[in-house]
């Protein structure tokens, strides 16, 4: 489907206790880039509430990514992460729908929404290689640990839901305002 070699070292699925993960996934460029991967993930694993799966809204305890990795790579004739995209696109009928009343909401199922409780990114990195570049070198970015908790305040879902650090922040820098106009 990507026109790339893709592989994962390792699975593991815990049904009855809500856990899944992978690890060691990596997808490959197409030919003609010079690195190895255009994207790969150390692990990645899934939590989450079982007794939710049946319900209108599904709880995620958490979800970690480690060492994700992301490679763009430029080249005259485009870049790798666009030509892989095109490959998903047209490989898996470019977005479109085989039956009609899937794609207008009339699957008969219902529609479920998604919590996430919290989610670890650690150890990001981001790399832009070009050949205008001098010599094939490569600008990498790197990614501080992170850890989000969101605040589950709708129960409707997902889409409302904001970031505990975002509201304390926002509360700090308030006080700091008010605390000045005194």
């Amino acid at each position: 489907v990507a026109g790339v070699p893709v592989s994962v070292s390792g699975g593991k699925i815990e049904v009855l206790d809500g856990r899944a993960g992978i690890n060691g996934l990596a997808v490959g460029n197409p030919s003609g880039f010079k690195s190895d991967s255009a994207i790969s993930l150390g692990g990645i694993s899934v939590t989450l509430d079982t007794a939710s799966v049946s319900q209108p809204v599904i709880v995620i305890k958490e979800i970690t990514v480690d060492e994700p990795a992301v490679t763009y790579e430029l080249m005259p004739g485009g870049n790798n992460i666009g030509i892989i995209a095109g490959n998903v696109k047209k490989n898996s009928g470019g977005g479109s729908s085989s039956s009609g009343a899937a794609s207008s909401g009339e699957s008969g199922g219902t529609d479920k929404k998604l919590i996430i409780e919290t989610l670890k990114i650690r150890g990001g990195k981001v790399t832009v290689a070009a050949s205008l570049l001098d010599q094939g070198k490569a600008l990498e970015a790197r990614q501080p640990r992170r850890r989000e908790h969101w605040r589950r305040q709708d129960p409707g879902g997902a889409e409302t839901k904001y970031r505990q650090h975002q509201w304390r922040q926002a509360a700090d820098g308030r006080r700091g305002r008010e605390a000045g106009r005194r």
